[in-house]
């Protein structure tokens, strides 16, 4: 359980799913290593078909 803020400010304990920091610097480090600037020989559909399974995966953690 995670405290949540509503509209008006107030505090309570509620469901609010998120991931832990290491997790979200592991999943940037990932991202900062396809070195995707450098591969403007890629049509998007190409980067497409190697990142979405990855981006899922994440999606469903």
């Amino acid at each position: 359980m995670r405290k949540v803020r509503t509209k008006r400010g107030e505090h309570f304990g509620g469901f609010n799913p998120a991931i832990s920091d290491e997790a979200a610097k592991r999943i940037r480090a990932q991202i900062r290593s396809w070195r995707l600037h450098q591969r403007s020989g890629s049509t998007i559909f190409e980067l497409a078909k190697e990142i979405n399974p990855v981006v899922r995966g994440w999606i469903n953690y």
